[in-house]
């Protein structure tokens, strides 16, 4: 694939910094988890993914792989 996950909202800062480091020497595009895998305490989706300036974002190129249909917006 094009991209890893890199970090997740309960994610410790030292593996968010390994992952980074790892994307950016494979140049990998960064992904972010915010999904359901099992029961527990969560966080509110969308909350506490930021990701690090030096990563590119894999959706930073979504509009050039398939176009926005402007009647859906």
């Amino acid at each position: 694939g094009d991209g890893m996950e890199v970090t997740h909202p309960n994610m410790q800062s030292t593996k968010k910094a390994l992952l980074a480091k790892l994307a950016v020497e494979y140049n990998l595009k960064a992904v972010v988890g915010s999904d359901f895998h099992f029961p527990s305490r969560w966080t509110e989706l969308g909350k506490r993914l930021d990701i690090s300036a030096e990563l590119t974002p894999i959706w930073s190129n979504w509009s050039q792989i398939a176009p926005l249909n402007k009647e859906l917006i």
